[in-house]
């Protein structure tokens, strides 16, 4: 699967939030966008996923986005959003993660034997067989953003876009997700905060300051620390070990 980002241009009343962006995704990889808070990365995502219009800028294996079928879209790309909804806390872990199957199911058809074996499956593989039956509203952040990830590996899609996965998570926690991200066999895209757990897990990163696109490349080639001055505002001591990455500030 692949997609393409042309030019993108967003901007809301004289607010220019995203001034002429460009980017490709394809491939087993993970993808992370990184930048100081207002700097697009959240408004970028929302593209991707048609919450925003973007008529002539978002192709889905050369579709235009805006002309894709909302429900053949959700077979191919799975979204966890920052926030658990107040709906969403009443329901149980079962509940929330055999929702991913909504797109491959009629009005009114039931759940077959596979949709249940596929909920077994991600449950067993998030560590949550034994949670099934908690409400999200009694659980951990931890253990919400892991029901939240089953649900996306139960949706069975090309793509998973998430938006800061691990804010608000213990360190257990962020990396346990990032394992679970790191082993899914497709194309993550997410946005992070956390730099250093950028530069162990993704393979390529964009960066955005002010709406645009400041650089582009492995983590080994953009953590530098004249571009994370730059764009943090911020000094960043880089320290370099092979390919790993360590970033202190100051």
């Amino acid at each position: 699967m692949k997609i393409e980002i042309k030019n993108l241009d967003y901007r809301i009343g004289k607010k220019q939030l995203l001034n002429n962006i460009s980017m490709e995704f394809s491939g087993k990889r993970m993808i992370g966008l990184l930048g100081p808070n207002g700097s697009g990365k959240t408004t970028l995502l929302r593209h991707l996923y048609r919450e925003l219009p973007s008529k002539g800028a978002v192709c889905v294996d050369g579709q235009d986005i805006a002309d894709c079928n909302r429900r053949a879209l959700a077979q191919k790309i799975a979204v966890m959003a920052q926030r658990m909804s107040q709906t969403d806390s009443g329901l149980t872990v079962s509940d929330i993660v055999q929702m991913g199957r909504y797109p491959y199911k009629g009005l009114l058809e039931q759940y077959d034997e596979q949709d249940e074996r596929m909920v077994e499956e991600a449950l067993a593989r998030t560590g949550l067989t034994e949670l099934r039956h908690r409400r999200l509203g009694t659980m951990s952040g931890g253990e919400v953003q892991r029901a939240m990830i089953a649900k996306c590996f139960v949706q069975d899609p090309e793509v998973i876009i998430l938006d800061e996965p691990t804010n608000h998570l213990d360190i257990k926690y962020k990396l346990e997700l990032m394992q679970l991200l790191t082993d899914y066999d497709g194309l993550v895209i997410l946005t992070l905060h956390d730099l250093d757990l950028a530069a162990r897990y993704c393979d390529y990163l964009y960066i955005l300051k002010d709406g645009s696109l400041c650089a582009e490349g492995k983590p080994a080639e953009v953590l530098t620390e004249e571009l994370l001055e730059q764009v943090f505002e911020v000094h960043f001591h880089v320290m370099r070990d092979g390919d790993q990455i360590y970033l202190n500030i100051g």
